[in-house]
């Protein structure tokens, strides 16, 4: 059995969800995950046990704008991997020290990233991107987005694996629908006769939650059967209600909170109309589609993560002019009002992730991409 070591800084529910399945899958490969697991987020888990690979505490030190990774090498030395895959964090500099030193002892190891910004490039992360592409052995990459900008960077696509996005499609796909909670949850909301957009997602500034709701202030001046349903927390989630009651939208707009059972998730997706986010979609994404439910984003080729590759402008979802709120605003108004395209969106939204961007896709492309990884080492 070969032993793969994974250095990450965190280790979210959904990356359990997904080397859950890679490892039950791929019996060949023991998984190790290095993480900080004592940082205490809505993403993180409060204990990280009884899986079927191995989580390494490491602790993480915070230097101003930047992280050391502390006792790598320690860990490197005790786990005595056959291939090392490092999160390519710009901020973290024990991954680079570890990197460098790898290099120096001409010792292979990969890298998995992004490999773009978010907000745009900067000099030092498209430096530091480059010299990683060059002196790593593979790239793996979450999108063709990263692909595409490591290309740009003089990489050689044959390097590079796009690894994809995915949630667990399947274990949203068998819940059942509640029909009888789902109108208990209109009855109590008022939502009869209503067109219902939904957010599920943190409010935090990459989400611009300020354009949102000036967004559904434009909306509702020309319609006002739509209302805006806001389902999770986060760091702006007080001074997003402020602004909601200063601008008098209080009865269009409403805060649920944080909401992680599955159960009732379910219900809100299923009486929703519309997913839309003003950009930066992430694995929201997967999981409106997995309701069928199509999507309402930006085009912004700055902000969107690595889950914009899943979305098809007129296909599964539409696409608004990053900046314009005339234009987000008609992009709505245009699925409420043209029944064919919304259908087509609907169906198309499902197809893509039972049937294109799966959970089993994603796995089966790491395991290609590692075992492109030991043919390399064995040459």
């Amino acid at each position: 059995m070969k032993k793969v070591l994974i250095v990450f800084p965190l280790l979210p529910k959904y990356d359990i969800e997904f080397f859950e399945y890679f490892c039950q899958k791929y019996k060949d490969i023991s998984l190790y995950i290095t993480a900080d697991i004592h940082n205490k987020s809505d993403l993180t888990l409060d204990k990280y046990e009884e899986y079927d690979f191995k989580v390494i505490h490491t602790k993480i030190k915070h230097v101003g704008p930047f992280q050391n990774t502390l006792g790598l090498s320690k860990i490197i030395k005790q786990v005595n991997p056959d291939l090392i895959i490092y999160s390519a964090s710009p901020r973290d500099l024990g991954q680079l020290f570890s990197i460098v030193k790898r290099k120096i002892t001409n010792k292979n190891f990969y890298v998995w990233s992004m490999f773009h910004r978010i907000g745009g490039p900067r000099f030092y992360s498209t430096i530091y991107y480059k010299f990683l592409g060059h002196v790593s052995n593979r790239v793996l990459t979450y999108s063709r987005i990263g692909m595409r900008y490591q290309i740009a960077r003089g990489i050689n696509s044959k390097k590079i694996d796009v690894i994809g996005t995915a949630i667990d499609e399947k274990k949203v796909l068998s819940i059942s629908r509640d029909i009888q909670k789902e109108n208990i949850l209109k009855e109590k909301y008022k939502l009869k006769n209503k067109f219902i957009l939904l957010q599920v997602v943190r409010l935090t500034e990459i989400k611009k939650p300020y354009f949102l709701i000036d967004m559904m202030k434009k909306l509702i001046s020309q319609d006002k059967s739509f209302i805006l349903i806001l389902i999770g927390g986060g760091a702006m989630e007080e001074e997003i209600k402020n602004y909601v009651k200063q601008l008098k939208l209080s009865d269009n707009i409403l805060f649920l909170g944080p909401i992680y059972d599955e159960n009732l998730l379910s219900c809100w997706f299923n009486l929703a109309n519309l997913f839309v986010i003003p950009t930066c979609i992430g694995l929201s994404a997967h999981h409106a589609f997995a309701y069928g439910l199509p999507i309402v984003t930006d085009n912004s080729a700055t902000e969107q993560a690595s889950e914009f590759d899943i979305l098809s402008d007129r296909l599964n979802c539409l696409l608004y002019e990053e900046g314009s709120i005339e234009s987000f605003v008609n992009k709505i108004i245009e699925l409420k009002q043209n029944e064919e395209l919304y259908e087509r969106a609907a169906s198309n939204a499902l197809v893509t992730v039972k049937e294109i961007y799966t959970l089993d896709k994603k796995a089966r492309n790491l395991y290609q991409s590692i075992s492109r990884c030991f043919n390399e080492v064995a040459e």
